[in-house]
């Protein structure tokens, strides 16, 4: 059961259906979005594009795409597959470089699109 407290940290697509979401007690579970596309309302979801643009709720509470879709931290808690600690070992790789390259932007260093995709490994 997910605790009142469990918020969402951080969150990435590790791919074009799977998001890796960090809860506030440092667990780490993934989400496969698929099972989403029966409901309508998630469509837009299967675009990979419009997938990877989400933003974290303030306070944690779910993640949005846009006005009329988001997902909550309960479904994502609940539903998401707890991940080795292999798999959390490769992810954090994944996010460290992830990081790094926002944090390069966020100082106003240049860092190219090209330069990102190759440290990321896409």
């Amino acid at each position: 059961m997910v605790n009142t407290s469990t918020k969402i940290i951080a969150a990435y697509a590790i791919d074009d259906l799977t998001l890796l979401i960090e809860f506030s007690q440092n667990e780490f579970k993934k989400y496969d979005i698929s099972k989403l596309f029966n409901n309508q309302m998630f469509a837009p979801l299967q675009n990979p594009s419009f997938f990877k643009n989400f933003r974290i709720e303030a306070g944690g509470y779910g993640l949005v795409w846009n006005e009329d879709i988001d997902i909550s931290e309960y479904e994502l808690w609940k539903n998401g597959v707890s991940c080795t600690d292999i798999e959390i070992l490769s992810d954090r790789e994944f996010m460290s470089d992830l990081r790094e390259g926002i944090r390069q932007a966020d100082l106003g260093q240049t860092v190219s699109l090209e330069t990102l995709k190759l440290e990321l490994g896409f």
